[in-house]
Order: C-alpha cells, then sequence, then structure tokens
C-alpha cells in the first residue's frame, strides 16, 4: 500500500497487476488495500492502482471497495464529489454487476440533484444514466426534470443533460426537452456551453418532430 503512494511505486504495482498471468495473483496484490480503499483512492497515486485493480479483477473480487465505500453513512457522496473518488465511482458502476452497486446507485439517486451541478458528481450521474438499469436511469430523468431550472443553469449541467438525452427513452428525451425549452433561462443558459449546446440543438430536433 505503501509503494502506491508514490509516482514510481504506483507505476509499478498497476505493471505488476497488467503482468500478472492469473486472477488469484491479482487479488493477492489487491488484498493488500483491503481496510485501505478510501485512502488509495484519495491519494493522486494510489487512485490509479485501485483503478487498476477494477480493471483487472473480477467483480466479485472488488466487493471490498464497494463495502468501504457504503460502510460509512454519507460516505459515497462524498467520494463522487471528490477528484480522484469520483473516478473509482464510475469504474465501479461500469465494471460490477447492477446487484452489487445497488447500494451506490440508490446513494447518487438519492444526493442526484446536487451531484449533476457538482464539478466532480456530474460525471457520476453521467455514468449512472449510462450504465444503470431502467428503473435508476428513469429515477435520475425524473429529478433532472424536477431540478432542471438548477440543472441547466450550473457549469456542469449540459453535460447532465447531453447525457440525459443520449440514454433516455424517446418518451423521456421530450420531458427532458420541454422542461428546457419551457424556460428562457434555462434554454439561454445550456445553449452558452459546450456540451449544452449540442443537447440544445437536439431538444429543438426532439420537439419538431420528424
Amino acid at each position: 500500500v505503501a509503494l502506491a503512494r508514490t509516482a514510481e511505486g504506483s507505476r509499478v504495482v498497476q505493471e505488476v497487476l497488467e503482468q500478472a498471468t492469473s486472477d488469484f495473483q491479482r487479488e493477492l496484490i489487491a488484498a493488500e488495500f483491503h481496510g485501505s480503499a478510501i485512502k488509495a483512492m484519495r491519494c493522486p497515486h494510489g487512485n490509479h492502482v485501485l483503478q487498476k485493480c477494477i480493471a483487472c479483477l473480477p467483480p466479485a473480487a472488488l466487493q471490498f471497495v464497494v463495502d468501504e465505500l457504503m460502510g460509512e453513512e454519507g460516505l459515497l457522496t462524498k467520494m463522487a464529489r471528490h477528484r480522484y473518488g469520483a473516478r473509482i465511482v464510475q469504474r465501479l458502476l461500469v465494471r460490477c454487476e447492477a446487484s452489487q452497486v445497488v447500494g451506490i446507485a440508490e446513494a447518487v439517486l438519492q444526493d442526484a440533484a446536487a451531484l449533476c451541478c457538482h464539478s466532480f458528481g456530474s460525471h457520476v450521474v453521467q455514468r449512472l444514466l449510462e450504465v444503470g438499469t431502467a428503473e435508476q436511469r428513469s429515477s435520475l430523468l425524473r429529478t433532472i426534470v424536477e431540478n432542471m431550472q438548477t440543472v441547466g443553469c450550473c457549469s456542469s449541467g449540459g453535460g447532465v443533460v447531453a447525457a440525459a438525452l443520449a440514454h433516455a427513452s424517446a418518451e423521456d428525451r421530450l420531458l427532458v426537452a420541454r422542461a428546457v425549452v419551457g424556460d428562457a433561462s434555462t434554454l439561454y443558459q445550456l445553449a452558452r456551453g459546450r456540451h449544452g449546446h449540442a443537447a440544445v440543438l437536439q431538444m429543438l430536433s426532439e420537439l419538431q418532430g420528424p
């Protein structure tokens, strides 16, 4: 664990994980982080090792990371707002079985309105929109629509709205479009942003129909 906290040591551990010839060998390395996953994900070098573990290990072997994130109330959403922690949360959502990350998804859903407007947390929301279950995506979309004036006007809102449009059903895309177009200030603020501009063009197309 100490080795992973330095730039050179982090690279060495990552190379060992890549070159290991079996999951058993990789799990032995990952076992060194049991009880220290949160410290690793906060570290500018250790987080890369943890990301490599998530990429290389089978989902079942990553349960210790999920358990540590869920072991303290409020910790998951705190790490979703962290520069490095947000990357770990996203990778877990992508890599783990849906049943493994139900608690993570629920915590994100409960704090979704605030996370949408956070520079790092918004990326976690976008990832859940991409890989979440249909029910989770639907719940996120409702939260975004209900809070569109706030989400659409914040600096991170364009990426969230664009992700919502990219991963929503045709019916839900219309709900998002109507929520934006129905408020001139939100429409203006979204159109000014890099991601929001493209999203606004897509929404106008959706509303015009075929």
